[in-house]
């Protein structure tokens, strides 16, 4: 991993009188602004391509980072007429990083983390690794649940997200809104991955056995980002032969059952429930009962 971004475009408003006229990262401590500890930092962590936002005071920024040459690197700024917050400023910066993942460093902080460990991280089929710590006196209730090395959501065993972060250009995905902050983004990555979780439960075996979950119940704070990355994964879905590790879903055990599925996703629509993807049977198989992976929402009681 060579390339990083610094976030540097924030008013800094918490800490006027010091950000009146001046950007937060150009404020110096212990004799060295934020922004160059970071650039040193990361340089020294073996990254090449630094990419800095600037929006507050931005020819401050434009003017201290040069071209990066001075800290043997190449800076690449992002300019944002008014600040898109943290997603935002990311999402209009990726086509300057140009790698798969990437990591970031809130300009603001000051820290002695080993950078150079957000390195050797490797997301694989995460969109994102968070570097979390004790919670601080003045962020007692933490950011996020931790258990065995993962966040979550809870209110137990909570951590502070400390501002470095390892982050994959998947995150961003379906990100419409030119100003976003990025704990949503987490919020839906961490429901998507328990998306994930249920997907081989719910799907693994259907047809073939009796114990596969019919329903999920989900906290209505998370319902509608629960269903739309569940039935993005559900429609992705690869249909086959049982005995190809491939396979995501076999067939129907008969022709009998595939009548039936069919009533019984024709009954739930008549009675008002949604059909998220699916609803019918598989097309391009010439043999089998295939049936599309299907997601119903709003499903009554009855």
């Amino acid at each position: 991993m060579k390339f990083a971004m610094i976030l540097a475009a924030g008013e800094g408003r918490r800490m006027r009188p010091l950000t009146n006229n001046m950007p937060k990262p150009l404020i110096q401590v212990a004799g060295k602004t934020l922004l160059e500890r970071h650039i040193e930092g990361l340089v020294s962590a073996g990254f090449t391509d630094l990419v800095i936002n600037a929006s507050y005071l931005s020819d401050q920024v434009v003017a201290f980072c040069g071209d990066g040459q001075q800290w043997g690197c190449r800076i690449h700024l992002s300019l944002e007429e008014t600040p898109l917050e943290t997603a935002g400023g990311i999402r209009k910066a990726l086509p300057l990083l140009k790698e798969a993942s990437f990591a970031v460093v809130n300009g603001d902080v000051f820290t002695d983390y080993p950078l150079a460990r957000l390195t050797e991280v490797e997301l694989g089929e995460d969109v994102a690794h968070l570097v979390m710590v004790p919670n601080p006196e003045h962020h007692p209730s933490g950011d996020f649940a931790v258990s065995d090395a993962r966040v979550g959501t809870g209110e137990s065993d909570k951590a502070t997200f400390s501002g470095l972060s390892v982050l994959s250009h998947r995150l961003f995905d379906g990100l419409e809104q030119d100003v976003a902050p990025l704990r949503p983004l987490f919020d839906r990555a961490i429901e998507s991955g328990r998306g994930d979780v249920c997907i081989p439960s719910k799907f693994g075996n259907a047809g073939q056995v009796c114990v596969t979950p019919d329903r999920f119940f989900v906290h209505n704070d998370v319902h509608d980002m629960f269903v739309t990355e569940f039935t993005k994964r559900a429609a992705t879905l690869i249909l086959g032969d049982g005995l190809d590790p491939t396979t995501e879903m076999g067939p129907l055990i008969n022709s009998h059952r595939m009548v039936e599925i069919d009533a019984i996703v024709n009954d739930a629509l008549a009675a008002g429930a949604k059909l998220e993807t699916g609803g019918k049977r598989a097309a391009g198989f010439s043999s089998g009962h295939f049936y599309e992976p299907t997601v119903i929402s709003n499903v009554t009681d009855e």
